[in-house]
């Protein structure tokens, strides 16, 4: 608001700074619309800017996730006969295998087992956004010796002898996580050893 000024004296200038101040004010309110629908203008284009971008991630992630089931199918199919057969043998000639025999057969069905699901496991990460594995109570001691025994034909074809001493902890973890750990370190080990 303005006030209409017919003053020359102290009252007229105080009028007049006040006028002065309202014209002000006006201004800076308009500069201040102009500049909020600039930004409401800024706002809408990259609103719709990110929507296109997550409908493209979407369809991306979507096949991706086909391609991966695709790939792990592949992957697994094969290993599934490998133990179907070597479970046939057990099965069929249990009576007949020298017990060396049996226990490679058992080894070859329990790696199997591990392989699928290593395969699994890289399907279910290539799903992960933000979420860990479940982190739950792991026996590292038994741990270890189940992982060890995958090895066990390895181990003895190349004269090497595994040892561990004093006992191992239990501890919360992602188990699979660990168990690659272990599986990564007896294979560096073997390669050592055979080289």
């Amino acid at each position: 608001h303005r006030v209409a000024n017919h003053r020359s004296d102290e009252l007229g200038e105080l009028t007049d700074a006040f006028n002065s101040m309202a014209d002000t004010m006006q201004r800076q309110q308009e500069d201040i619309r102009r500049i909020n629908a600039g930004l409401e203008e800024k706002v809408r284009h990259r609103t719709a800017e990110l929507e296109k971008l997550n409908k493209r991630m979407a369809a991306e992630m979507a096949e991706k996730e086909d391609f991966l089931r695709a790939v792990s199918h592949d992957l697994n199919a094969p290993l599934r006969n490998i133990a179907g057969m070597a479970s046939m043998l057990v099965l069929k000639y249990r009576d007949t295998l020298e017990k060396d025999a049996l226990q490679r057969l058992e080894r070859i069905q329990s790696n199997v087992n591990v392989e699928c699901e290593l395969i699994n496991e890289l399907l279910e990460l290539s799903r992960i956004k933000s979420r860990r594995e479940k982190i739950e109570r792991v026996d590292l001691g038994a741990l270890v010796t189940t992982v060890a025994e995958g090895f066990s034909s390895d181990l003895e074809l190349r004269k090497i002898t595994l040892r561990t001493r004093g006992q191992f902890p239990v501890m919360h973890c992602e188990k699979s996580r660990l168990r690659q750990v272990f599986q990564n370190l007896g294979t560096n080990v073997i390669q050592v050893m055979n080289g």
